[in-house]
C-alpha cells in the first residue's frame, strides 16, 4: 500500500518536485542505513575484514621497510664509490707532482749537462784537441 501511495504522489508533481522527493527518499534511506541497527552490520563486515587489513597493512609496511632498506644500502654504495673516486683523485695527483718533479729535476740535469758539454767544447777548443 506504501508503494501505491508513493505512486499517486509522484504523478501529482512536476519534473523538479519528482527529483527533490527522489532526494529525499534517498536521504531517508541512507539515514535509515546509518541507524544502530547498521552500524551493528557495518561492525560485523569490519570484523571480518580486520584480519585482511592487517595482512595489508603488515605488507605495506614490510615493502616500506625493504624500500627505506633499499633507499639506505643505494646511499652507502654511492658514499663508498664516491670517497673511492676521491681516494683515486687524491693518488693520481700525488702521482702526477711526483712525475712532475722527475721531469723538473731531469731537465735541471739536462741543463746541467748542456752546460758541461758547452765548457768541454770551450776547452777543447782552447787547447786545440
Amino acid at each position: 500500500m506504501n508503494a501505491s501511495s508513493l505512486e499517486i504522489d509522484f504523478l501529482d508533481f512536476n519534473e523538479e518536485g519528482k527529483l527533490y522527493a527522489v532526494d529525499s527518499l534517498n536521504n531517508l534511506n541512507k539515514l535509515n542505513l546509518c541507524t544502530s541497527d547498521g552500524q551493528d552490520h557495518l561492525n560485523t563486515q569490519e570484523g571480518k575484514g580486520t584480519n585482511e587489513s592487517i595482512l595489508v597493512t603488515g605488507q605495506s609496511k614490510i615493502s616500506q621497510y625493504i624500500f627505506f632498506l633499499f633507499i639506505i644500502t643505494a646511499l652507502v654504495l654511492s658514499l663508498a664509490l664516491a670517497s673511492f673516486a676521491v681516494f683515486l683523485l687524491n693518488q693520481t695527483r700525488d702521482k702526477m707532482e711526483e712525475a712532475y718533479k722527475k721531469v723538473v729535476s731531469g731537465g735541471n740535469d739536462i741543463e746541467e749537462l748542456y752546460e758541461m758539454n758547452s765548457a768541454l767544447l770551450k776547452f777543447f777548443n782552447q787547447t786545440g784537441v
